[in-house]
């Protein structure tokens, strides 16, 4: 099966913001390993970094899930979209809920 232009475009797109949501997630975990020290992490920004890693790993499934539907194999019962968007919403209300927690914790 050979693929076409807007399917390798949709490869490479897709590729790239798994490295970049994976990279951000890397250097995050960096900078709060750096800035807090032994000092407590305070929940928001767990929630933050965890709502980052998320995406990034709803991200990679969407290559996946790109992959299967090329190739006609569906999961049964169960349509490919759902996952993604179910891992996609996870990760919002992480980072939602961070973000709020972070909101108040300012003066």
């Amino acid at each position: 099966m050979t693929f076409g232009i807007l399917e390798w475009f949709i490869i490479a797109t897709s590729g790239a913001g798994i490295a970049l949501l994976f990279s951000a997630s890397a250097l995050a975990l960096r900078y709060t390993h750096t800035f807090y020290g032994d000092r407590p992490v305070p929940r928001s920004w767990l929630l933050i970094m965890l709502g980052l890693l998320g995406n990034a790993i709803a991200e990679a499934g969407e290559l996946g899930v790109f992959g299967e539907a090329v190739f006609n194999h569906v999961i049964p019962g169960i349509p490919e979209g759902m996952v993604e968007l179910a891992a996609h919403a996870v990760a919002g209300a992480a980072l939602a809920a961070g973000a709020y927690m972070l909101w108040k914790e300012i003066p």
